[in-house]
């Protein structure tokens, strides 16, 4: 199976990850944008752990990016960046991290709660209830319930400034879902995301919105430890600015200019 697709022409100098971890295609928006000034890669990952999916996504950018490039992760994909752009630096010129998650053990309460005070208590019911569904359900119908959980995400991290649903061209994929997640938590507690921020030699750059239920103070922490890097604070703005009619286009104005810095 074809694990990538191609924006615009040669040379391919930047890539954009998505999140997830398993939803696949949900930096098509951001991909076909940012081909207006020159080419793009958009990686789909689909293997079932963060070593697998790192190797694959190097792998992805050696045969068919034109290296080094501009690495721009999502969410998820902001992790798995750092991980490959620890492992091979070589293939990184500059790393732009969009909605990052905390590197350290510890938030995800707090996230969740985030989330949840932005729902009416009748949405936060319906969440759970979701859910509580998901975690039992099979083939199918788990498939259904996890795009489901990702609507109710999108509209409490989003809290209500979403232009569209972000779902056209995405494939939401449980079972690479389910396989990372216990492993991001433990590679938290076991300070592997922390390890590989440190090894970081290029410049970063975070952009962050200031009401990510994300806590902002998880991503300037990650930013003191990278020696070349700056935090780029949204303002009035969820996890995700490209679907976001008070921050979308200031968000693509700032990500064009930190690729003609490159280009």
């Amino acid at each position: 199976m074809k694990n990538y697709r191609l924006y615009g022409s040669r040379p391919y100098k930047v890539a954009v990850i998505h999140g997830g971890p398993g939803g696949a295609g949900g930096m098509a928006k951001v991909a076909s944008y940012l081909s207006k000034i020159g080419g793009v890669i958009e990686p789909l990952q689909t293997a079932l752990s963060i070593k697998g999916q790192s190797l694959e996504l190097q792998k992805t950018l050696l045969d068919h990016a034109d290296l080094p490039l501009i690495l721009i992760g999502y969410s998820w994909g902001a992790l798995l960046s750092l991980v490959v752009t620890a492992e091979n630096p070589k293939l990184v010129q500059k790393l732009v991290l969009i909605g990052c998650p905390p590197l350290e053990d510890g938030y995800e309460k707090a996230i969740m709660e985030a989330r949840m005070r932005r729902l009416s208590l009748e949405e936060r019911e319906k969440f759970s209830e979701c859910i509580a569904r998901f975690e039992t359900a099979k083939g199918e119908r788990k498939h259904t319930l996890f795009k489901e959980i990702k609507s109710w995400i999108d509209r409490a991290e989003g809290k209500g400034r979403i232009i569209e649903p972000d779902d056209s061209d995405e494939d939401l994929q449980p079972d690479i879902f389910e396989s990372i997640l216990p492993e991001v938590r433990r590679f938290r507690k076991e300070g592997y995301f922390i390890n590989c921020a440190k090894q970081i030699s290029c410049p970063v750059v975070f952009f962050h919105g200031e009401l990510d239920p994300h806590p902002l103070e998880a991503v300037k922490s990650a930013a003191s430890i990278i020696n070349d890097s700056r935090v780029e604070v949204l303002k009035n703005c969820g996890h995700t600015p490209w679907i976001e009619k008070d921050v979308k286009e200031v968000f693509y104005k700032k990500l064009c200019e930190e690729m003609r810095r490159v280009t």
